[in-house]
């Protein structure tokens, strides 16, 4: 059970509390057992980007030793800056960097999270830590144009960055981001600064990486000590030094009338357009066979460029473009236009709402 800032309060009515406090003997004390953080465990939550959030149960132990590597390599950075979020601390990523680093180490850290990009307008005083998701960070860059923040420092996940958005982040915020390549099963796996390390991604120190026969990449970290490791479902590309760049989900891959296809593919093509935001291909089913659908967010030109255009004739622009690419039974066979895309607390696109879309007549 998740307590929220109501429920906490309904807990804690302050009248309550002094007037307790006011007849001793009606104070009930109680004595906090001590906590063995080798048997005890903590119950996580997958995003739920695909159905219903899983709970992952890990190790407190495990969980500890995550938090102390956290701090011996960006622990300097932290100590010195106050730190505020826009990340659910429901997830691992939002309480190891929202909660449980600042609470380690002392820092400052605000307490209501920030759920509008306007309100960094008002944290010009300080320097500030930022943990943020990309989905958050896209949506600030796309109404503020210079941020006077002080030596920002700002920690993303739950998604990768393109590179317009780290290069939109570093003028607004005078920083590219830092991005933190995870799971919920797994913690954090790598790293990457994209002006450093362009689409390269660096594996922990405390993590060990490699290509599995399935093409993906496997893991094993403080929370996997498994020898075989664990197999996540992101396609990789192993180069020197045991870096590495994703490739995409080998779930993204499915079968069309008897043809494989990435989805993944599917939408790198159509953002090579120049026309498209955002965008999700998903996998549809009706009585007869499975098809794909795009949902589509169209950037400003892309939306000057089909002003008043009727819709059949939009989605023939880019059916059109993907010929040159695909078979044409590969195809997209609907299409959705959108303002924005449906994406979950973390910020990843959510995929069931998306399919739901195409469900619905248009």
């Amino acid at each position: 059970q998740f307590w929220t800032d109501q429920k906490v309060a309904d807990s804690t009515y302050i009248p309550d509390l002094i007037e307790k406090s006011a007849v001793p003997e009606e104070t009930e004390i109680r004595t906090i057992p001590e906590i063995d953080s080798s048997k005890t465990r903590i119950f996580l939550f997958t995003s739920g980007s695909t159905g219903k959030p899983k709970a992952v149960p890990q190790r407190m132990k495990e969980f500890e030793e995550d938090n102390a590597f956290i701090i011996s390599k960006w622990g300097e950075e932290v100590n010195s800056r106050k730190l505020v979020t826009t990340v659910s601390q429901h997830h691992i990523y939002g309480f190891l960097f929202g909660i449980s680093l600042p609470f380690t180490l002392g820092v400052p850290f605000r307490r209501n999270r920030i759920e509008f990009p306007e309100e960094f307008e008002k944290l010009v005083d300080e320097k500030y830590i930022i943990i943020a998701t990309p989905a958050f960070l896209k949506r600030t860059v796309e109404i503020e144009d210079k941020l006077n923040m002080k030596d920002v420092w700002i920690f993303t996940s739950g998604g990768a960055v393109s590179p317009e958005l780290a290069v939109d982040t570093n003028r607004v915020f005078g920083f590219y981001p830092l991005e933190v390549y995870g799971s919920t099963e797994t913690s954090g796996i790598a790293y990457r600064q994209q002006n450093k390390d362009k689409l390269v991604w660096t594996p922990f120190e405390n993590a060990k990486v490699w290509k599995g026969d399935d093409g993906c990449l496997r893991i094993i970290s403080p929370y996997i000590k498994d020898p075989e490791g664990f197999a996540t479902a992101d396609l990789v590309e192993m180069l020197p030094d045991n870096k590495f760049l994703l490739k995409g989900r080998s779930d993204s891959i499915v079968k069309i009338e008897e043809k494989r296809i990435s989805m993944t593919e599917i939408e790198n093509r159509l953002l090579e357009t120049g026309l498209i935001e955002d965008v999700k291909v998903v996998a549809m089913m009706n009585d007869v066979r499975q098809y794909l659908a795009a949902a589509i967010v169209l950037n400003e030109k892309g939306k000057e460029k089909f002003n008043g255009t009727e819709k059949f004739l939009i989605n023939r622009y880019f059916h059109d473009f993907l010929l040159k690419y695909f078979e044409n039974v590969v195809l997209p066979k609907k299409w959705r236009f959108l303002d924005k895309l449906p994406v979950d607390v973390q910020g990843k696109k959510h995929k069931i709402e998306i399919q739901a879309l195409f469900e619905s007549k248009e």
